[in-house]
Protein backbone atom coordinates (compact mmCIF):
# COMPACT_ATOMS: atom_id res chain seq x y z
CA UNK A 1 0.00 0.00 0.00
CA UNK A 2 2.94 2.39 -0.03
CA UNK A 3 3.13 4.72 -2.72
CA UNK A 4 5.46 4.26 -5.96
CA UNK A 5 6.11 5.54 -8.92
CA UNK A 6 4.30 3.27 -10.77
CA UNK A 7 0.90 3.60 -8.65
CA UNK A 8 0.89 7.22 -8.97
CA UNK A 9 1.29 6.92 -13.10
CA UNK A 10 -1.08 4.00 -13.00
CA UNK A 11 -3.51 6.28 -11.34
CA UNK A 12 -2.78 9.40 -12.89
CA UNK A 13 -3.25 7.71 -16.42
CA UNK A 14 -6.35 5.64 -15.95
CA UNK A 15 -7.86 8.60 -14.53
CA UNK A 16 -7.26 10.38 -17.96
CA UNK A 17 -7.95 7.48 -20.07
CA UNK A 18 -11.82 7.59 -18.04
CA UNK A 19 -12.14 10.78 -18.64
CA UNK A 20 -11.21 10.64 -22.52
CA UNK A 21 -13.08 7.55 -22.89
CA UNK A 22 -16.32 9.50 -21.18
CA UNK A 23 -15.84 12.24 -23.66
CA UNK A 24 -16.05 9.88 -26.45
CA UNK A 25 -19.57 8.27 -25.33
CA UNK A 26 -21.38 11.49 -24.76
CA UNK A 27 -22.06 11.56 -28.31
CA UNK A 28 -24.14 8.63 -27.65
CA UNK A 29 -25.78 9.42 -25.05
CA UNK A 30 -29.77 10.40 -25.71
CA UNK A 31 -30.36 14.00 -25.16
CA UNK A 32 -33.04 13.37 -22.83
CA UNK A 33 -30.22 11.92 -20.60
CA UNK A 34 -27.97 14.32 -18.98
CA UNK A 35 -24.13 13.59 -18.06
CA UNK A 36 -23.47 15.29 -15.19
CA UNK A 37 -21.01 14.54 -13.16
CA UNK A 38 -20.10 11.25 -15.83
CA UNK A 39 -16.14 12.47 -16.52
CA UNK A 40 -15.85 13.63 -12.47
CA UNK A 41 -16.88 10.04 -11.69
CA UNK A 42 -15.17 7.73 -14.04
CA UNK A 43 -11.66 9.67 -13.74
CA UNK A 44 -12.67 9.32 -10.13
CA UNK A 45 -12.75 5.05 -10.20
CA UNK A 46 -9.66 5.59 -13.02
CA UNK A 47 -7.34 7.12 -10.47
CA UNK A 48 -8.77 4.66 -7.16
CA UNK A 49 -8.13 1.64 -9.72
CA UNK A 50 -5.34 2.98 -11.20
CA UNK A 51 -3.79 2.75 -8.16
CA UNK A 52 -5.82 -0.30 -6.55
CA UNK A 53 -5.62 -2.64 -9.17
CA UNK A 54 -2.89 -2.05 -11.82
CA UNK A 55 -0.12 -0.40 -9.54
CA UNK A 56 -0.37 -3.69 -7.09
CA UNK A 57 0.14 -5.85 -10.42
CA UNK A 58 3.02 -5.01 -12.56
CA UNK A 59 6.48 -6.74 -12.70
CA UNK A 60 4.95 -9.55 -15.14
CA UNK A 61 6.28 -8.12 -18.58
CA UNK A 62 4.64 -5.94 -21.17
CA UNK A 63 2.41 -8.77 -22.63
CA UNK A 64 0.47 -9.25 -18.91
CA UNK A 65 0.50 -5.62 -18.29
CA UNK A 66 -1.64 -5.16 -21.57
CA UNK A 67 -3.82 -7.92 -19.90
CA UNK A 68 -3.90 -6.00 -16.31
CA UNK A 69 -5.03 -2.61 -18.31
CA UNK A 70 -8.14 -4.51 -19.51
CA UNK A 71 -8.81 -5.87 -16.46
CA UNK A 72 -7.82 -2.15 -14.41
CA UNK A 73 -10.44 -0.68 -17.42
CA UNK A 74 -13.27 -3.33 -16.89
CA UNK A 75 -12.85 -2.35 -12.88
CA UNK A 76 -13.31 1.08 -13.53
CA UNK A 77 -16.20 0.64 -15.58
CA UNK A 78 -17.94 -1.61 -13.87
CA UNK A 79 -17.40 0.45 -10.67
CA UNK A 80 -18.86 3.65 -12.88
CA UNK A 81 -21.60 1.75 -14.00
CA UNK A 82 -22.54 1.00 -10.17
CA UNK A 83 -22.50 4.62 -9.18
CA UNK A 84 -24.09 6.30 -12.09
CA UNK A 85 -27.00 3.37 -11.39
CA UNK A 86 -26.97 3.64 -7.88
CA UNK A 87 -27.55 7.27 -7.79
CA UNK A 88 -30.08 7.15 -10.43
CA UNK A 89 -31.90 4.27 -8.15
CA UNK A 90 -31.64 6.68 -5.46
CA UNK A 91 -32.60 9.83 -6.76
CA UNK A 92 -35.75 7.38 -8.28
CA UNK A 93 -36.34 5.92 -4.85
CA UNK A 94 -36.80 9.46 -3.10
CA UNK A 95 -39.24 9.83 -5.38
CA UNK A 96 -41.17 6.85 -4.33
CA UNK A 97 -40.85 5.28 -7.90
CA UNK A 98 -40.63 1.70 -6.72
CA UNK A 99 -42.50 0.04 -4.57
CA UNK A 100 -40.29 -2.13 -2.87
CA UNK A 101 -36.41 -2.46 -2.23
CA UNK A 102 -36.30 -5.31 -4.52
CA UNK A 103 -37.79 -3.39 -7.46
CA UNK A 104 -35.00 -0.99 -6.67
CA UNK A 105 -32.46 -3.18 -7.00
CA UNK A 106 -33.52 -4.78 -10.11
CA UNK A 107 -34.00 -1.46 -11.85
CA UNK A 108 -30.06 -0.40 -10.92
CA UNK A 109 -29.08 -3.44 -12.42
CA UNK A 110 -31.50 -2.20 -15.83
CA UNK A 111 -29.50 1.05 -15.51
CA UNK A 112 -26.12 -0.90 -15.66
CA UNK A 113 -26.75 -2.97 -18.37
CA UNK A 114 -28.56 0.24 -19.97
CA UNK A 115 -25.74 2.68 -19.24
CA UNK A 116 -23.05 0.06 -20.46
CA UNK A 117 -24.52 -0.32 -23.24
CA UNK A 118 -23.66 3.14 -24.62
CA UNK A 119 -19.93 1.56 -24.25
CA UNK A 120 -20.62 -0.95 -26.44
CA UNK A 121 -20.63 1.69 -29.99
CA UNK A 122 -17.04 1.06 -31.84
CA UNK A 123 -15.11 4.26 -30.89
CA UNK A 124 -15.46 4.14 -27.21
CA UNK A 125 -15.08 0.39 -27.19
CA UNK A 126 -11.99 -0.16 -29.44
CA UNK A 127 -10.30 3.31 -28.03
CA UNK A 128 -10.87 1.94 -24.48
CA UNK A 129 -9.59 -0.95 -25.14
CA UNK A 130 -6.60 0.05 -26.97
CA UNK A 131 -5.71 3.07 -24.41
CA UNK A 132 -6.25 0.38 -21.50
CA UNK A 133 -3.16 -1.60 -22.89
CA UNK A 134 -1.25 1.26 -23.50
CA UNK A 135 -1.97 2.26 -20.22
CA UNK A 136 -0.64 -1.03 -18.76
CA UNK A 137 2.40 -1.10 -21.08
CA UNK A 138 3.21 2.46 -20.05
CA UNK A 139 3.21 1.39 -16.17
CA UNK A 140 4.81 -1.42 -16.87
CA UNK A 141 7.45 0.70 -18.68
CA UNK A 142 7.69 3.01 -15.36
CA UNK A 143 7.89 -0.12 -13.31
CA UNK A 144 11.05 -1.27 -15.06
CA UNK A 145 12.86 2.24 -14.63
CA UNK A 146 11.62 2.86 -11.26
CA UNK A 147 13.26 -0.41 -9.76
Amino acid sequence: MFPTAPKLIAALVFAALAWWVCDLVRPYLPEQQPARGLNEVAAGFGLLMGWRVMGRLVGGGYVAAMGYGLTTLVAVVLWTLLALAGYEMVERAVRLFYDGPMEAIEAMVLLMIGYGSFLLNATPAVSAAVGAALCGMLVEFVARRAA
